[in-house]
């Protein structure tokens, strides 16, 4: 057979496998470009989904899925608004609620927009995809009211370890706590929740932000956490927190600082461990100028310590130092709740009456007619059962050493004040209480029983103390320029309650009193002033020579009268022996003064006595009518002057 037209056979099985190559290209080609344009079909229409997702929020069923999710036996979550955006990996929730289920109670906790930034994993757990949670406000308004069972507390779920997780919240609002600019780390590790490198900013309207730095650490399990932190803090802030939880006797406490300026600064650890009956809280504190109960101190400083096992067992406050311009309190106590005792230990350089104020003893209104010099010095040390009643003994055992430069008292100033107190058995007992008065010693001690009766017992000496001077003061008159003459020596006693003291009720009171006057101006003194015109009538000029004379006066105090043994004045031109009574209810009195020529004490004025005992007679006199305006009267005569 002759070959026929046609392309040569051995040509054509040469290009075969060429052409089956090119279209198996071209179909692959296809394939991929179907696949491409499928994928970007896809990819658009995931974005979509995700853009509509971002713009409008995640279906209402989704959000109550995801709430029920992160809801637990006892808690419930409600979500709102919403929207994931895919792009960024960011989840939005426009408020998020707490409740307690079984409770008709408002929320327990809330947020408002709150972002979650995720970062997945390939074989990491959900929880392990969250990078950062940033959220606008955050609101824990009360103490939560949770439902109670009456079983057993459950064991709480075991979480899975996450972190970290970079936490932000731009405003907060706990317990009354008001704050901004929070911002930490969160790490969730065998079982134990870890906030690090925590950053607190805290201030008002006005105010400059203050910041607050720590740690927190907290074990759901076994209930227990621990903290550790530094910065400053106003502590009136904590107020509303503390009522809150149902301690406003504390926050009523914190009132009393004032900060001008600034907080204090404040180094707090804080550990509280139940199961192991472990709780610790240690405040390390530091301040400027501030003021507490209305003083203003120009600094304080100290370390609180609060610890104990099953509960809180003791308070100690060491390192307590307050400062002022005159002075400062320096010292150390320890309070045990379990006993009802309070210890402690102070030196003070600080004027008295400034520690007083700011104890609170006083009323703010109330004012001590009291004035010290400074530095007075005090050191206190003791024990104060507060748990028994003020009348009983209970454990108080108190001591004070004092001393002032000087000190002004009812208008008298006293140099060189020194005194001891001590409080034991319901009894205070001031000794050792001594001072110069115008120049002279005075000393003096007091016992006043702290039942309800407050029966004072009191004893006072004077010791060459300048008459003139005392004179002076007592009538509101110059003193004399020459410095005077004359002493006075007195011994006083005296028992009463002290509340009719204070009332000056002296009803009540018994003592005695003895008082020696010499070489003084006995007549000067404003109740002899007209039994001197009277003397002065018979004996014209005798006034003049009334002017070294002295005097000796012993009474006795018993239900309101002032019975006066003696009353003897020992002059130049004349001599007095007197005696009587006087009323304390209306300061009436009855007193017979026998008058005679010279002084008795010596020979002529004896031998003057017996020669004129007939003519003497007539100057027996008798004082009547009031202690502040008596009325002088010849005993023996029917006649007398006012």
């Amino acid at each position: 057979m002759a070959d026929g037209p046609g392309i040569p056979f051995g040509s054509a099985g040469a290009n075969f496998p060429r052409d089956r190559r090119e279209r198996l290209r071209r179909s692959r080609g296809r394939r991929f470009f179907r696949a491409l344009l499928a994928g970007a079909f896809l990819l658009a229409l995931a974005l979509g989904v995700a853009a509509r997702l971002a713009a409008v929020g995640l279906p209402r069923a989704w959000s109550d899925a995801i709430a029920r999710a992160l809801s637990t036996d006892d808690f419930a979550f409600e979500l709102e608004r919403v929207s994931f955006s895919l792009a960024s990996m960011r989840l939005r929730i426009g408020e998020a609620r707490l409740y307690a289920k079984g409770s008709l109670l408002p929320p327990i906790a809330e947020a408002r927009g709150t972002a979650v930034v995720l970062r997945p994993r390939l074989a990491r757990p959900g929880p392990d995809w969250i990078r950062s949670v940033e959220v606008e406000s955050f609101s824990l308004p009360e103490v939560p009211d949770l439902p109670d069972d009456g079983g057993d507390d459950s064991p709480l779920p075991a979480l899975p370890d996450l972190g970290p997780v970079d936490l932000h919240c731009a405003r907060a609002d706990v317990l009354g706590l008001r704050a901004f600019g929070l911002r930490s780390r969160m790490t969730f590790e065998g079982g134990s929740l870890v906030l690090s490198d925590g950053r607190l900013l805290t201030g008002g309207p006005g105010e400059p932000p203050r910041l607050l730095e720590g740690t927190f650490r907290l074990d759901p399990a076994a209930y227990a956490f621990s903290s550790d932190g530094a910065g400053h803090l106003d502590p009136n802030r904590l107020r509303e927190l503390l009522r809150r939880v149902g301690e406003p006797e504390i926050g009523d406490e914190i009132a009393k600082f004032e900060f001008p300026d600034a907080p204090p600064h404040v180094v707090a650890s804080w550990r509280y461990a139940p199961d192991a009956n472990e709780r610790l809280l240690r405040l390390e504190l530091a301040c400027g100028p501030a003021r507490y109960n209305g003083v203003p101190v120009s600094g304080f400083s100290g370390t609180i310590v609060v610890d104990g096992d099953g509960g809180w067992r003791r308070v100690a406050v060491d390192g307590l130092r307050v400062d002022r311009p005159e002075g400062s309190v320096d010292g150390r106590l320890e309070i045990l709740p379990r006993a009802h005792t309070i210890s402690f230990q102070a030196m003070s350089t600080m004027d008295p009456l400034r520690v007083v104020a700011m104890l609170g003893v006083l009323d703010a209104d109330e004012e001590l007619p009291i004035a010290f010099d400074n530095p007075s010095f005090a050191a206190a040390s003791g024990v104060l059962d507060y748990g028994a009643e003020v009348t009983g003994s209970g454990a108080t055992d108190i001591r004070v050493d004092a001393r002032a430069p000087g000190l002004v008292a009812g208008g008298l100033r006293f140099e060189g004040a020194t005194g001891t107190m001590a409080v034991s058995n319901g009894v205070l007992v001031a000794t050792n209480l001594a001072a110069s008065c115008f120049g002279g010693a005075v000393a003096g001690s007091l016992r006043l029983t702290l039942d309800e009766a407050r029966t004072l017992s009191a004893e006072a000496r004077a010791r060459g103390v300048p008459w003139d001077r005392v004179h002076a003061f007592a009538s509101g008159t110059p003193e004399p320029e020459d410095g005077g003459h004359g002493t006075l020596e007195a011994d006083v006693s005296l028992v009463a309650p002290a509340d009719d003291l204070v009332s000056r009720r002296w009803e009540t009171a018994s003592g005695s009193v003895s008082l020696s006057l010499r070489e003084s101006q006995v007549f000067r003194i404003p109740f002899f002033t007209d039994l001197v015109g009277i003397l002065g009538a018979v004996i014209p000029g005798v006034d003049l020579l009334m002017d070294r004379d002295s005097l000796d006066l012993r009474a006795k105090l018993e239900g309101g009268v002032l019975d006066v043994s003696k009353l003897d004045i020992e002059g130049t031109a004349f001599s007095i022996a007197g005696r009587g009574r006087a009323w304390t209810e209306d300061r009436s009195l009855d007193l017979t003064l026998d008058v005679h020529l010279l002084n008795r004490g010596t020979w002529l004025g004896a031998g003057v006595y017996w020669l004129t005992t007939p003519f003497s007679k007539i100057f027996a006199i008798r004082a009547s009518g009031t202690v502040d305006d008596p009325e002088w009267s010849s005993a023996r005569l029917s006649s007398g002057k006012k």
